[in-house]
């Protein structure tokens, strides 16, 4: 690509941005996975594979605005015509470049979701077998792999086989889809090294993450805000509560007691209990002991530094609270109004990137347009949205817990979240993103994906 070094600087910058962007989002998972894991019961297979799993998630969805810049860069805004370097070959090795990124990104996605998060799994559940060694333990967590890779085989081969009804509709008029006529087979053997086998199974991922944004990412988009406006429980109210609770219990232990006049010459020994009441007699003295540990370590944070600090971090989460509103109500409206474009009638469709026949305001896809120019005031704003979905998403997760249908499967907490639950939430989270790539681009902000600042 015979390009001149001085249009080659802002891709070079975009990719060095978008690295610089990964290795954030490579600590942030680090960190995330560090945080929320089990602090008794941390296996290191299962911690790589979730860090791995999110770093990959978050990353893709990332790396759409590059590819939104590339494009961009193409035309030249003044003339609305290319530049003199972006020939017909120029162009197509960028998109190879881009096409090929897509590739691996979504191939590693679907590794992930169908071998390794599953091996992880399986791998831990055979660590409460003490008698296996390591490579006894991977065979049978393998073997129950094994199911999961059926099913990506399953969906690669009918990829492979599935057959567009747009491109050969002619051929069935004219003697079926397996005429001699017809080129399908010719097609087959072409789709063989190419993606659509690969990008069938992302749609499918996609269309299973639509099942996790609607269950878990949308009530937290509603709680997260308000969590955030409402903030912590205060601890003096915690050692108040706390001290009234211990007063009650006191206060019941001495009326049992008193009950039983003391023993004449029983050097100060009272009459034997009931058996009923020694039993509530033990039971209120471990929720004695119980109620002072806790006292004493509502006290211990009360009176550290972290503390004192919340005072000054509390106006900043008011106003992160207002800001995901705000957020979460231009998400909802954006979605709304691309939706009910789509159903207008007077409209192109996907080829010309959803323009409508008539002036719909969507809100988030007029302030990318207009931050497009300034790359990369537009891929903050980008990854601050999947950054959010991400936070939300978490919080549906916390609220609701991890569920198949009505079973209630695993509780994700801060610092006590078993490495099934880790995993499992991990498979939620690289759904949801996967699902996440396709609202952003065809319901959040249609225009700017397909055309950025043009």
């Amino acid at each position: 690509m015979n390009t001149p070094l001085e249009e080659l600087i802002p891709f070079l910058g975009a990719w060095g941005l978008y690295g610089l962007i990964g290795a954030g989002l490579l600590g942030f998972s680090i960190f995330f996975t560090v945080y929320y894991s089990d602090r008794q019961d941390r296996e290191p297979f299962a911690m790589l594979v979730t860090v791995l799993s999110l770093t990959l998630c978050l990353t893709t969805v990332a790396l759409f605005p590059v590819d939104i810049f590339m494009v961009s860069r193409i035309m030249d805004p003044t003339t609305g015509l290319r530049h003199e370097w972006a020939t017909d070959a120029a162009i197509a090795e960028m998109q190879l470049s881009v096409q090929m990124t897509y590739a691996v990104a979504y191939g590693l996605i679907a590794m992930f979701c169908f071998f390794w998060i599953p091996l992880a799994y399986f791998y831990f559940e055979e660590l409460a077998d003490e008698g296996q060694s390591t490579i006894q333990r991977l065979w049978s967590s393998f073997k129950y792999t094994l199911f999961f890779i059926l099913i990506a085989a399953i969906l690669l081969l009918t990829g492979l086989l599935m057959k567009p009804s747009g491109k050969n509709g002619d051929d069935k008029e004219e003697g079926g889809a397996f005429s001699p006529e017809s080129d399908w087979l010719e097609d087959l053997l072409g789709k063989i090294g190419g993606m659509e086998p690969l990008a069938f199974v992302a749609g499918v991922l996609a269309l299973a993450g639509m099942t996790v944004l609607v269950f878990y990412t949308a009530p937290g988009l509603s709680l997260l805000p308000f969590h955030l406006l409402a903030g912590a429980k205060s601890l003096p109210a915690g050692v108040e509560e706390l001290e009234a609770q211990l007063d009650f219990n006191r206060a019941r232990q001495s009326t049992i007691l008193n009950r039983y006049q003391m023993t004449p010459g029983g050097g100060g020994q009272r009459q034997q209990l009931s058996d009923r009441n020694r039993h509530l007699i033990s039971e209120l003295a471990q929720e004695e002991l119980l109620l002072e540990n806790r006292l004493r370590l509502v006290l211990k944070v009360r009176n550290s530094c972290w503390h004192q600090c919340l005072c000054i971090i509390r106006p900043f989460q008011i106003l992160l609270g207002l800001a995901g509103s705000i957020l979460t109500v231009l998400l909802v409206g954006s979605i709304t109004v691309t939706s009910v474009g789509q159903l207008d009638g007077d409209l192109c469709g996907a080829p010309c990137g959803f323009i409508f026949g008539r002036d719909l305001p969507n809100p988030l896809n007029m302030v990318l347009v207009r931050l497009s120019p300034y790359f990369p005031a537009d891929y903050a704003m980008i990854v601050m949205i999947i950054l959010y979905m991400f936070w939300a998403t978490t919080k549906g997760i916390i609220s609701l817990g991890i569920r198949f249908l009505w079973v209630h499967l695993y509780k994700f907490r801060r610092a006590a979240t078993q490495p099934q639950g880790l995993l499992a939430a991990t498979m939620l989270w690289m759904l949801s993103l996967a699902a996440l790539s396709y609202t952003l681009t065809m319901a959040v902000a249609p225009e700017y994906s397909m055309f950025g600042v043009q």
